[in-house]
């Protein structure tokens, strides 16, 4: 049975002491009791932006923000975005300060809300719901619950549902239960973070704690739940890139394809000895770790001014789901005229792609790398480009397929690099007393 649409609602309303009929138009389902105010003040809004009070309706400056966001993301997405920053052509995001907004119609409003909502909250239909109609008192509730996680709550959260299948109370923003594969005829459940916001929030947490701490919330997370083990392998990932003992990168198989898929072939573990002994051992004892690396967040929002000519600065942009890659780094050769922009993607699958919205990005990398050399008069920079994938040292094979667009639009930054491997030893990964 469907629900047809009904041409109105009256509303007894009091307007100084005297009742008064308001008409609304009724186009929600029933049980969408938020949506016949919601949609007139947002349709308000989108019509007249510039008379906006964002005091008085909290949750209507939320869902404009959100749109802007969109609009900024719209803007500098697609070959003619990246086109235009190949020509110097700024994007209509500049410092930070939004353009006007173009005009959504309410459909595409809504369309954009809803998918904002599952990605900041997940797909849970009571945080969907919410996270379009209660957008700041939900983000609140989940920020509250977030910022209380720790290496102890982590671990609870894990051994709770291990041994009985259950959730405790500080879960419910944080984690969601999904069902996945056991055996050829069986399913089991496992538990997850709700939404990539959500994990890369809680990879931040994380990164303020020791070391070991990370080590052993990965080692009882891996198994339990693959996803959460890999958002904790980011973390320690993110640390060791900006460590003292970064391990080398290896060259990656680049397949004749177009767009290419990078490989790391199977490699066998070395052992190797350090004790008096000469007792073999797979975990090697780490030189004491020191931080040598700035690690710096970037809001694209306002753009690279924030990257600079110091090669000790790690880059970490703050979207909950960058489309190609986590992190970067630029290496400069000023005598030489040259740099090396090195973009990491960390992941603990054997399997990999992404999204053509990444290349933009390294292309607006490119060329502000370019403008911090400030080449002289006819001298051209040189600027390479590194896919760096960044995996656990498993021994197992890793491929990173490149999305399409890899050979489009690069006339001036090019984009187009080789691609390498950095296979994070065991040492950082396994639990134990180790590199504090």
């Amino acid at each position: 049975m469907g629900y047809g649409r009904v041409a109105g609602r009256v509303r007894l309303a009091g307007c100084g002491g005297v009742l008064s009929l308001i008409v609304l138009p009724l186009r929600s389902l029933p049980l969408q009791r938020r949506y016949d105010t919601f949609q007139l003040r947002l349709d308000a809004q989108l019509r007249s932006p510039t008379t906006f009070n964002a005091i008085q309706d909290e949750t209507i400056a939320a869902a404009m923000e959100v749109l802007q966001i969109e609009t900024a993301r719209l803007a500098q997405s697609k070959a003619a975005a990246a086109a235009d920053w190949d020509k110097g052509i700024m994007p209509m995001v500049v410092d930070g300060e939004a353009q006007p907004l173009p005009k959504f119609d309410e459909t595409e409003a809504f369309k954009i809300l809803v998918r904002n909502a599952t990605e900041e909250f997940g797909f849970a239909p009571r945080d969907v719901y919410n996270g379009v109609f209660s957008l700041p008192t939900v983000k609140r509730k989940h920020a509250t619950k977030i910022k209380d996680l720790g290496y102890s709550e982590l671990m609870s959260i894990a051994d709770t549902f291990t041994k009985n299948c259950l959730l405790n109370n500080l879960s419910h923003q944080v984690v969601a239960v999904q069902p996945c594969k056991y055996s050829t005829y069986l399913d089991d459940w496992t538990i997850d973070f709700k939404s990539p916001r959500i994990a890369k929030e809680v990879v931040r947490l994380m990164l303020s704690l020791e070391h070991r701490y990370l080590r052993d919330t990965y080692h009882l997370l891996r198994n339990i739940s693959p996803g959460m083990g890999g958002a904790l392998f980011e973390a320690i990932a993110h640390r060791v890139l900006c460590g003292n003992d970064v391990p080398q990168p290896t060259n990656m198989i680049r397949s004749t394809e177009t767009p290419p898929t990078f490989t790391a072939p199977q490699v066998l573990r070395s052992i190797t000895t350090d004790s008096d002994d000469g007792t073999p051992s797979t975990f090697p004892t780490p030189p004491p770790y020191k931080t040598v690396k700035d690690h710096i967040t970037l809001n694209l929002l306002h753009g690279l001014r924030e990257v600079t000519s110091d090669d000790n600065r790690y880059y970490v942009p703050t979207s909950a789901t960058n489309p190609l890659f986590d992190s970067f780094t630029v290496a400069f050769d000023p005598d030489n005229h040259a740099a090396v922009v090195s973009v990491f993607q960390i992941t603990t699958s054997t399997e990999h792609r992404g999204s053509a919205d990444g290349y933009l990005l390294i292309r607006k990398i490119i060329a502000r790398a370019r403008e911090l050399l400030s080449c002289p008069p006819r001298r051209k920079a040189n600027i390479s480009v590194r896919y760096v994938l960044v995996c656990p040292d498993d021994g197992s094979q890793h491929r990173w397929t490149m999305p399409k667009g890899w050979n489009e639009d690069n006339t001036v930054n090019n984009q187009i690099g080789e691609g390498f491997c950095i296979r994070v030893p065991s040492h950082y990964l396994a639990p134990g007393p180790t590199m504090r």
